[in-house]
């Protein structure tokens, strides 16, 4: 009898992690691009902010979660999808009158030049992968302060 309950309580690291992912990919393929391993389909923070969403959805909003991050900034293969990256949260400005149209409109368009390329990309979506984890870091503690496994300044 104790043989079969040491064997049932030795799962493992393998098996769990299997596991993990397994429940992962079913929680977070309604939102986002199936996580595909426990490393860098968790790096930029959307991940863990979509499966509390899932679970929590009063707490975090679906839009409030980033997800033109790093890894998509990787797929980029042409200027198109490189400008979609970085214009990903631009929100237009409400403006009162046609000068003032103009202008904000400029102010939302990214100009492409050898100094604002994909380096511009990569700041740009640092800050989102921040803004992921200080959202991340917040909404744990909402639920009851699970204690954190990575900063949001790391």
């Amino acid at each position: 009898f104790a043989e079969n309950a040491t064997a049932r309580a030795a799962v493992s690291a393998e098996e769990q992690k299997t596991a993990l992912l397994r429940w992962a990919k079913l929680v977070v393929r309604q939102y986002a691009p199936v996580p595909r391993n426990l490393t860098s389909s968790f790096a930029d923070g959307s991940a863990f902010l979509f499966v509390i969403h899932h679970y929590a959805p009063e707490i975090l909003e679906r839009q409030r979660i980033h997800t033109e991050t790093s890894a998509a900034l990787a797929k980029c293969k042409d200027h198109d999808s490189l400008q979609r990256i970085i214009k990903a949260d631009a929100k237009p400005a409400k403006a009162s009158s046609a000068a003032s149209a103009a202008s904000a409109a400029g102010a939302n368009l990214m100009c492409f030049s050898p100094t604002n390329t994909m380096a511009s990309a990569a700041k740009v979506v640092a800050k989102r992968e921040r803004n992921n984890f200080r959202l991340l870091h917040k909404k744990i503690a909402q639920l009851g302060d699970i204690p954190p496994l990575v900063s949001y300044s790391e």
